[in-house]
Formats: structure tokens, sequence, C-alpha cells
């Protein structure tokens, strides 16, 4: 039990380097406002044209069932604003874990837009391509920590960004590899079709847009999703000021900020498929008293 948890702890670790924004001091990096191409030529991204085709849903479960057969999902959450992650563990003698992050979003642009701010936010610098030399995706990258067998890959398939991470960076890029060919065929769970249906946010209610320190602040989001699918739903603040909790109503969710001043929150949902809603924005202004 003790060596599985120091393995959590070390994995655990490692994703918070690579996913957390931060300085050589530890605290929160803030970025300017900087034009998109020249991000792009910075990462040296690809621009990809709109596709005749886009990927309209990819089924997680058949893709677990198929490449990864002998892991289990341990967790599914919010990869920030890139889609939903699912942490999977391989137990044993020697206990394994991945974790595969999956966005659909509504345009080639839009995936591109946001693999970028992903890059904003990271504290590695990954680097272009993979480590093999093996073309992945219409663009990819890879991040390792140091000489370890961790490892990051990071690639966008037309309207699609996959973020896999793992104790064995080896691993993490051969499932890669076997995720973007069904991609491109639509196998294993993948859909595609000339059309992307969307969540949509219809509605957001919310008591005020001024608020003190420490008062609850319930957010009902209103939202449908054209495939009938079930949603879920996120509200992230971007500052990291305020924590935000979950009730019994999946749509309704409580903010409590613990710093004043004029914060940006992002609301969106995701169904099923792992298809993002348009990311709605507010802002919520907070006084000491």
């Amino acid at each position: 039990m003790a060596n599985f948890k120091t393995k959590i702890f070390r994995f655990c670790f490692f994703m918070l380097i690579i996913i957390n924004p931060v300085n050589g001091n530890g605290s929160i990096v803030k970025f300017d406002s900087v034009d998109f191409s020249l991000l792009a030529e910075h990462y040296q991204m690809k621009r990809t044209p709109e596709p005749e085709l886009y990927i309209t849903g990819v089924n997680f479960d058949s893709i677990l069932n198929k490449h990864l057969p002998d892991f289990n999902i341990i967790r599914d959450e919010l990869l920030w604003k890139r889609g939903r992650r699912y942490r999977l563990i391989r137990y044993g003698k020697n206990d394994q874990m991945i974790e595969i992050a999956i966005g659909i979003f509504s345009s080639v642009r839009k995936t591109e837009e946001n693999v970028i701010e992903y890059f904003k936010s990271i504290s590695g610098i990954p680097q272009y391509g993979v480590a093999s030399g093996t073309n992945i995706g219409d663009n990819s990258w890879f991040l390792k920590s140091g000489g370890a067998k961790h490892g990051t890959i990071i690639f966008i398939r037309k309207n699609t960004l996959i973020v896999i991470s793992g104790q064995d960076y080896n691993l993490a890029e051969s499932v890669a590899t076997k995720i973007d060919k069904d991609l491109i065929a639509g196998t294993s769970g993948v859909e595609i079709g000339p059309f992307i249906k969307q969540p949509k946010i219809e509605e957001i209610t919310f008591n005020s847009k001024t608020t003190i320190i420490k008062e609850k602040i319930p957010i009902i989001i209103h939202a449908k999703d054209p495939q009938g699918q079930k949603l879920q739903y996120f509200i992230l603040v971007n500052d990291r000021s305020g924590f935000k909790y979950d009730t019994e109503n999946p749509e309704e969710k409580i903010l409590i900020f613990d710093k004043p001043g004029k914060h940006k929150i992002s609301i969106f949902t995701i169904n099923e498929s792992n298809v993002i809603s348009e990311i709605k924005d507010i802002e919520i202004e907070c006084d000491e008293n």
C-alpha cells in the first residue's frame, strides 16, 4: 500500500508541474494578450484548414477496451478548458497509471487556439513532434521530465485535442499513435461527420454581479445537448481566487471568493461524447465587505 501511495504522489506531482502555470517562485504566471499567429509560430504549429468531415464524438469506453483493456478508470474530471480527463490504472505487482484527456471543439481553429492557451498555462516547454519522430496528428508536441520515464504527448487531429500523460512515456506515445489512427478512420467509437452537434448553454442564472468575500453565490447553468446526451457542467475561476462546490443539482454550482477584485468566470458543458460547448464568460466583482 505504501508503494502504491508513493507512486500516486510521484505521478500527481509530475502532472502538477506540467499542468499548473507557475514561475520559479511558485506563484501563478499571468500572460499578456499576444497575437495568436506569433504564438502559433513560436510553438511551430502548422495551420490546418477546416475539413469536409469533422470528428463529432469519441466514446472513451471503446478506446479503453481496444487499446488499454487491462486498465481501469479510477476517475474522470475536467482538464481546465481542454476537455475531459480520464485517469487510468493497471493494478499488479508494478501498478501503472496513465491519463488521457479528450476535447472536441467546434472547429479546427478553436482547437488550435485552445492548445496555444494550454501551452501558455504550463511550466514546461513543449517540443514539437514526438520523441520517436513518429508522425502523430496534424500537430503534436511532447514533454518529458528530465531523464525520467514520465512524459506527456499533446496532439491535434482536426477539431480534437488529445493530451496523454503517463509514468511510461513509450506507452503514452504508443496509445497516442493508436488513438490518432482511430480519429482518422472513424473506428473504436470515433464518430465522423460534416456537422458538430455541440451542447448549447441557453441561460446562466445567478443573483448578482457583485458580492463580498466568503459570500455564497449560486450559479445555475441551463443547457441542452442536441444529441440528448447527459451533460457535465463546469465553472472555472480563471484567476484561481475562489472556490466552487457541487450541489445535488448537477446544473447548480456554488462559488465563494477569497480575494476582492473583478473575477472572470468561464462556464461550459461537455457531453458523453466529449464534445464541448462554447465557453461563456461572466465577470463578478467581489468587495472586502
